[in-house]
């Protein structure tokens, strides 16, 4: 699926990203679906979380963004009770539900035992999702029935028994008739069989072709001097001007930072004026530098260029994970299908 340049953690395809870091793409699904909001586009962003996620501080930076943008997301959280070997007892305090409500974000909650009932569910939840313009938190309660990876799982056999009675497939096939779910086993059987056989039978991958696509092509620009403005211009001055520049020159130019607004104009004055030129492309954003940067790369996917200020060079830091794993990586890990203008 990714070409070779991912494991399992890595998959890119044109309508699914995903990453072994927790809450690492719920920025980028922020800004992806802010996006398509900015298009015009009824596409709503969902994002699959587990209940450890519930530890990271990103999801929350991205949860309180979501509610202030009004942005189509829905973030569903697979409820699992436990983590690695750690139940989620010992690490969760408080309610689940409250930490979404908390942003004034609609959250729903049920038990993931029903497959059709939860398919109901889910689509009354998306129509909700577009008619309202909101984000929606679902919690599905649910089981974990294997190890989190090879030999890690501490939990009894009698306990796991117990648990597998509450498999969804097991539940649902008992809704089917007999010769309608031999029916559904044979074909599925077929379909492993067949994907088995194309594997073996697949030619060895040109192993150089892991090293193309490694930076995206730099396309030449026009230079255009400043020296209209003087021989002078201290270097926050001339980003200012650049920066005015190419908001003119671009739409699909957005700026995001804080105190970026008018009339204080960011903390060096990088950004005065901008918000009062082009108010509907400068965003105000909390403290949350992760998901800003996160949210940048998510506009770059959909097409649009994104300018992130970090007030000061100490905070870049808070950043890194964003930067490094998905802003470097999105290009290669693509196999050069998506391109991040950050």
């Amino acid at each position: 699926v990714s070409g070779g340049r991912g494991g399992s953690q890595h998959l890119h395809s044109p309508i699914l990203i995903s990453s072994g870091i927790q809450a690492e793409m719920l920025p980028t699904a922020l800004g992806y679906a802010f996006s398509k909001q900015l298009d015009n586009d009824n596409s709503i962003s969902i994002a699959f979380i587990g209940d450890g996620t519930l530890g990271q501080g990103t999801l929350y930076e991205t949860l309180n963004l979501a509610s202030l943008w009004n942005v189509r997301l829905l973030v569903i959280v697979e409820n699992n009770g436990i983590a690695q070997t750690t139940l989620s007892s010992q690490t969760i305090a408080g309610d689940v539900r409250k930490r979404a409500e908390a942003f004034g974000i609609e959250t729903g909650e049920m038990d993931a035992i029903d497959v059709i009932e939860m398919h109901e569910k889910i689509g009354k939840t998306i129509s909700w999702i577009r008619k309202n313009d909101r984000p929606f938190f679902q919690i599905f309660n649910t089981v974990r029935l294997a190890p989190h990876s090879r030999r890690d799982d501490t939990r009894s056999k009698q306990y796991l028994d117990k648990l597998k009675q509450l498999d969804p497939i097991h539940v649902l096939a008992e809704q089917i008739p007999d010769c309608e779910r031999r029916s559904i086993t044979s074909e599925v059987d077929a379909q492993i069989d067949e994907a088995r056989i194309s594997a073996e039978n697949a030619p060895w991958p040109d192993t150089t072709q892991q090293q193309s696509e490694v930076y995206p092509p730099i396309f030449k620009v026009p230079f255009r001097p400043l020296s209209k403005f003087g021989n002078n211009l201290r270097v926050v001055n001339a980003l200012n001007k650049a920066l005015h520049q190419a908001m003119a020159d671009d739409l699909t130019v957005h700026i995001l930072g804080q105190d970026i607004l008018d009339p204080y104009g960011g903390a060096f004055k990088v950004t005065e004026g901008l918000s009062s030129n082009f108010p509907d492309r400068v965003l105000a954003t909390p403290i949350s530098e992760a998901a800003m940067v996160g949210a940048g790369c998510g506009l770059g996917l959909g097409e649009y260029k994104s300018v992130v200020e970090i007030m000061f060079g100490d905070f870049t830091t808070l950043t890194a994970d964003q930067l490094i794993n998905n802003a470097a990586k999105f290009y290669y890990l693509s196999q050069g299908n998506r391109s991040v203008n950050l």
